[in-house]
């Protein structure tokens, strides 16, 4: 119930933000790049990426050192399972800021599940199934990051099913 109300919720923030762009071709370009991050930021919440991905882009081509714009496109490219990029994206931040918080904490992230996912593979390669299942299941726990959700049965939080979704309860 909670989460079609917010999926409408994002829905109808976006639509709002994309006919005010449109109908605003005349505005400047500090109003243009703030509102460009808002639909960016609404087609995360709907869980269009791609879209978050391109308005993220223009708002680079305006302001290459826009942080949030960085940040938008590492998370979204995370979400779409594209880790490299990610990466660079969060790299690419800290580079313009080597205390910024969101760029640092997704850069970890990607670090440490890359680990584990290598761990894992190392492990399928020695005949060590179980060990890389549970090496799997806490690279998943990790990635659970974006909803800022620790699950009980990390094995099934799968990122579009993590707090974001039934199948996934929250611990306590």
């Amino acid at each position: 119930m909670q989460s079609t109300y917010v999926c409408r919720a994002t829905a109808d923030l976006q639509d709002r933000w994309s006919n005010s762009l449109g109908a605003r071709q005349d505005t400047r370009a500090g109003n243009a790049v703030a509102l460009l991050l808002l639909r960016a930021e609404a087609n995360m919440g709907a869980g269009r990426y791609f879209e978050a991905i391109a308005d993220s882009g223009k708002v680079l081509k305006r302001e290459s050192g826009n942080l949030d714009a960085y940040l938008m496109r590492g998370r979204a490219h995370y979400m779409l399972g594209e880790h490299d990029m990610a990466k660079r994206h969060a790299q690419e931040g800290l580079r313009m800021d080597p205390e910024h918080v969101g760029c640092k904490t997704l850069f970890r992230l990607l670090r440490r599940i890359t680990k584990l996912e290598k761990q894992a593979t190392d492990e399928e390669k020695h005949g060590r199934y179980e060990q890389a299942i549970a090496t799997v299941c806490l690279a998943v726990l990790f990635g659970c990051y974006i909803c800022g959700s620790a699950h009980a049965v990390p094995c099934l939080a799968v990122p579009r099913g993590c707090g974001c979704g039934p199948i996934a309860p929250s611990l306590p």
